[in-house]
């Protein structure tokens, strides 16, 4: 059995750090990088897939997922149930094994915290596997594009 230490552990991510890692269906910044072995995989994405085709289909992974919406539409798709349109505000806990994607629904930037059980190896397994990724800076970033509404 893997045992991991999770008392007396802390992790400071200040605003411009984090693994950040952009593909064609977003931008997304890995928070608490510095914890190895940690339970949750805590991640800040810029959602710009604005289509099934544009994410890449629909990825699934071990463990189980919470995502909530910082700022802008969010469709959630899943292999088993019908489309969440998630607002502001809202949030979703799902089983990460079902097929997902995460789609920009608005015509509007979209910003989600997602924080999964999935160790970060594995959850950049499905963006690695289906995207080519390129890591970049803080400052290199983009705004996500605004057009086309659902």
């Amino acid at each position: 059995e893997n045992k991991i230490t999770t008392s007396r552990r802390r992790s400071i991510t200040s605003a411009d750090q984090g693994k950040i890692v952009s593909s064609k269906s977003g931008k997304y910044t890995y928070l608490a990088i510095d914890l190895l072995e940690k339970l949750n995989t805590p991640i800040v994405a810029e959602i710009t897939a604005r289509s099934l085709e544009e994410f890449g289909g629909l990825h699934s992974h071990a463990g189980e997922e919470f995502v909530y919406v910082l700022s802008g539409e969010l469709i959630l798709y899943t292999d088993t149930y019908s489309p969440a349109h998630l607002e502001v505000g809202d949030s979703m806990y799902f089983d990460s094994s079902m097929g997902h994607a995460y789609i920009n629904g608005g015509d509007t930037p979209c910003r989600i915290l997602s924080i999964s059980s999935t160790p970060v190896t594995d959850s950049l397994s499905p963006l690695e596997s289906g995207e080519a990724l390129v890591t970049v800076s803080h400052a290199e970033m983009e705004a996500p594009p605004s057009s086309g509404k659902r």
